[in-house]
């Protein structure tokens, strides 16, 4: 009656703070960005807080969809205060951000805290992540901290609960 593609699930081991592309690398993944842009907004308030910036302040918001294997596994929007003066070049965030903010401006992320929860897929992000509406998915957000302890990023990444599976190490 139909095909069904068997994916293996992609595996993250939870021990440090490591990007998405980092991530990718150790299992030998190769990834590939299908869609990502840049904009300068206007944060609400729950970005806001999480970044600890005042209600007139702009920031970045990045949006990328993530591939692996031909298929999406993850779809996220990452949020960064203003003054760190990024490049709005929405091709200069298609790889590593974690790399980018280390080489070309000197930010090391050196620890983080995310939070995961079980979440039933919007039509807008299961609509770039391939899936169904409703479909299961991880909700990832993330707050991390350079070498100064300032806040670097909020993001939050969501992944379709058959491709990618979680593992923590205690």
């Amino acid at each position: 009656v139909g095909t069904t593609v068997v994916f293996r699930k992609i595996d993250e081991n939870l021990k440090q703070v490591i990007s998405f592309s980092e991530e990718m690398k150790l299992p030998g993944i190769t990834m590939k960005t299908s869609h990502c842009k840049i904009d300068l907004i206007k944060p609400d308030n729950e970005v806001r807080r999480m970044l600890q910036t005042g209600t007139d302040e702009f920031g970045y918001c990045i949006e990328r969809v993530r591939c692996a294997g031909g298929l999406p596994v993850g779809y996220s929007k990452t949020y960064l205060q203003k003054g760190m003066n990024l490049s709005l070049n929405a091709e200069e965030y298609t790889k590593s951000l974690y790399e980018l903010l280390d080489k070309k401006y000197g930010v090391k992320i050196v620890n983080g805290t995310d939070v995961l929860e079980a979440v039933a897929a919007s039509r807008s992000i299961a609509g770039f992540l391939e899936v169904n509406t409703n479909s299961p998915l991880f909700r990832r957000s993330r707050r991390t901290f350079d070498q100064n302890s300032d806040i670097v990023e909020y993001s939050i990444c969501y992944y379709p609960g058959d491709r990618y599976k979680y593992t923590v190490n205690l």
